[in-house]
């Protein structure tokens, strides 16, 4: 065997040994979809529920900095189908009380976005709509309770906090920090 193809198997088995080891370090394995492989369910279950509870608390107490730190990393998809916006972006709209914020904590001033919104595309404000709420006024005159529950699939480590109705509704995917908001599907 040649010296090159040598030094090659040994920096791959370096490599891929030093990806297990880092693996391990940091605590558990991932299945294919990054779930830990032996973590219980009713333990992912749990911590979802505290997470969901304490953003909950943060929408229903108006405190958007406290909801931030539960926001993914990696971004939140806003709306149906709706566009990855980086969390940078949420922090500059929550600190603008603009956009994302008037969605999650301001009917008046959400109602003033769309109506705005629907000027631009030349049609008719939206006038005193009771559907149109922030999720915290949703969610403070909602007398449905809110749930969580895991993803069907055990290996996807998501999960959703809902009230069944369609105007609240969080998505969360377990990460290495915990449970973490990866969208919110609002109308």
């Amino acid at each position: 065997m040649k010296r090159s193809s040598i030094r090659l198997r040994v920096g791959i088995a370096l490599v891929l040994s030093a990806q297990f080891s880092a693996s391990n370090l940091m605590g558990q394995q991932k299945s294919a979809a990054g779930c830990p492989v032996n973590i219980q369910r009713e333990h992912l279950k749990d911590e979802l529920d505290r997470a969901a509870s304490t953003a909950l608390a943060a929408i229903k107490q108006g405190r958007p900095k406290d909801l931030l730190g539960l926001f993914s990393n990696d971004g939140v998809a806003l709306g149906v189908d709706g566009p990855l916006v980086h969390v940078a972006a949420i922090r500059k709209e929550v600190a603008a009380r603009t956009g994302i914020y008037c969605i999650i904590f301001d009917t008046s001033c959400l109602r003033e976005e769309v109506n705005a919104s629907r000027r631009k595309a030349d049609a008719p404000s939206v006038e005193n709509n009771n559907d149109l709420l922030s999720f915290r006024d949703h969610l403070l005159k909602s007398e449905l309770g809110v749930k969580t529950t895991l993803d069907a699939n055990a290996s996807s480590c998501r999960g959703t906090t809902s009230d069944d109705s369609p105007y609240f509704d969080m998505e969360w995917k377990w990460t290495a920090r915990g449970w973490k908001i990866v969208a919110i599907p609002y109308p």
